[in-house]
């Protein structure tokens, strides 16, 4: 049972610290709440894993979904923030596929750039606020671009890359105007 509570209980502090997501929350929680520092919040944290103990492996579900409402209402007692609207664990691509949110200094996201047809504009989260880093893959699953601006990346870099990646990776659609393109990994889905 220990080793089921420490993988869930740094589960859930990696959720809140690692990723960031919670700290977003944080940042904003104090701005309204003047009385929330780092001594009540570590506080709140102590008594939040100290109830964990209590549970066992079977409520292991229930408890990280009690601890992450319970830290939103901690942080935000008037319900003001919606974490899921402002900071979501995922965007939603024009396909009905999504990419996780990885939340650190920079919010990223990876996917093929073929994700990222027919998008003229970088996703954003924090309603709009802040824009996603976005990680575009080549075929190799490696990025070939970086950036958190992607109408110059498909103005710019993308017209730059496509003769190299069409002529290396022929089998891939590699349309001329991508920011209007369905988003499509091969050329024989576009029948």
């Amino acid at each position: 049972i220990k080793v089921v509570l420490n993988q869930a209980c740094e589960k859930v502090l990696r959720e809140i610290h690692v990723k960031g997501r919670y700290q977003r929350l944080i940042h904003m929680g104090q701005k309204k709440n003047k009385k929330l520092d780092e001594f009540s919040l570590n506080s709140w944290l102590d008594e939040r894993i100290g109830l964990y103990i209590k549970f066992d492996e079977s409520h292991t579900q229930a408890f990280e979904e009690d601890y992450l409402l319970s830290l939103q209402n901690f942080l935000d007692p008037e319900g003001l923030i919606n974490v899921q609207e402002y900071f979501p664990e995922k965007i939603l691509l024009r396909d009905k596929r999504s990419l996780e949110i990885h939340y650190d200094e920079n919010p990223w996201v990876e996917g093929y750039i073929q994700d990222f047809y027919g998008m003229n504009e970088t996703p954003t989260i924090g309603k709009g606020r802040i824009p996603l880093v976005l990680h575009l893959l080549g075929p190799h699953k490696r990025p070939v671009q970086v950036t958190k601006d992607l109408v110059s990346f498909w103005k710019k870099t993308y017209k730059e890359l496509y003769s190299e990646l069409s002529r290396d990776y022929p089998r891939h659609h590699w349309p001329q105007n991508p920011e209007s393109a369905p988003p499509l990994l091969l050329k024989r889905h576009l029948s």
